[in-house]
């Protein structure tokens, strides 16, 4: 193959490789800009459903149940690291249950939301490396039947 020749040989495979890693990279950026506005997005979210929780009945009740369970628990665990065994712990009042699980709610909205940008990005990659893995392997199976063809025959 000629050098200027793009039809085949090492010259065509290098274009190709730059064009490979050009559009890879490219995608990449595309991907991170994407879930950063993704969960720039989701942060208002959150916020919403905080204030929401006063003015909605179900979910101000929902996050007064995960206020006072989440308060339970992380003072029974306190108290058991502490080297105590609790046998009773006193409810929180209503609007600091009310208030601690609206948070509760609104943080899991975030994490939950920044673990969906991580599983994509590691599911994209995934697939792109397979596809890099699967066209190198074409490739060396295209290059061992030339090789084939020129010398066996």
């Amino acid at each position: 193959a000629k050098t200027g020749d793009t039809s085949g040989g090492l010259a065509s495979f290098c274009v190709r490789s730059r064009l490979c890693v050009l559009h890879a990279s490219m995608s990449t950026i595309g991907f991170k800009i994407a879930g950063l506005v993704f969960k720039a997005l989701v942060k208002p979210l959150a916020k919403g459903v905080k204030d929401s929780a006063q003015h909605r009945p179900w979910l101000k009740q929902f996050c007064t149940t995960v206020g006072d369970w989440q308060n339970r628990i992380s003072l029974r665990l306190t108290l058991r690291l502490m080297g105590h065994n609790p046998t009773k712990i006193k409810a929180i009042s209503p609007e600091k249950a009310l208030e601690q699980g609206a948070n509760f709610l609104g943080e899991v909205i975030v994490f939950s939301s920044a673990a969906v940008v991580v599983v994509a990005d590691f599911t994209r990659k995934h697939f792109a490396d397979q596809e890099k893995n699967d066209k190198n392997k074409r490739k060396k199976e295209e290059v061992k039947n030339q090789l084939e063809e020129r010398f066996v025959n």
